[in-house]
């Protein structure tokens, strides 16, 4: 059900649209890549993608890049505004898992109710992994990919989970 994955370093984050090359790759690989680069909903992303070459696995996915200038509240608010390219570090939020009668997405979730839609498949698989963090604060790595159809949200990714803060809500904290 992955359909595509994102390419993320210290100049910014592309979203890569490729079944073929998501099924290839995990998260922390270090890869080449060719691909053409396209636009979906006037947002740019990668497309067409062909994996040259796997330089190593299992590396840390680097946060050097990533903006900390925006909270979750503040693109949500702006639907005019660009947050693509971009990897965000969001600190105290949480995974929400929606359930509805055909479907479960996940999205991330600040103390005021704020949140950004987590971008998956019909059946949610490519997220199980966020499973283990509900119910927790957390600080996390994050890449917006587009507006929903509708042009009433944004969604994205949650490219990693850098710091497991505490439980929600309760004010504990942990490393």
């Amino acid at each position: 059900s992955i359909q595509a994955c994102y390419i993320t370093d210290e100049t910014g984050t592309v979203y890569v649209y490729g079944y073929q090359v998501a099924q290839e790759v995990e998260k922390g690989d270090d890869v080449v890549l060719e691909a053409t680069i396209g636009e979906y909903k006037g947002y740019t992303q990668l497309t067409s993608p062909v994996l040259v070459q796997t330089v190593s696995k299992g590396n840390e996915i680097p946060t050097e890049g990533a903006k900390t200038d925006k909270t979750i509240a503040d693109i949500s608010a702006d639907l005019a505004g660009n947050y693509t390219a971009a990897a965000y570090i969001f600190e105290g939020v949480q995974i929400e898992k929606i359930v509805g009668s055909s479907y479960i997405n996940y999205a991330v979730e600040d103390k005021n109710g704020k949140a950004i839609n987590i971008y998956s498949g019909a059946d949610s698989v490519e997220f199980e992994w966020l499973e283990e963090y509900l119910g927790k604060e957390l600080k996390v790595l994050f890449a917006v990919n587009s507006q929903n159809s509708a042009g009433t949200k944004w969604r994205g990714h949650v490219l990693d989970v850098l710091e497991v803060i505490g439980d929600w809500g309760s004010g504990s904290t942990s490393g």
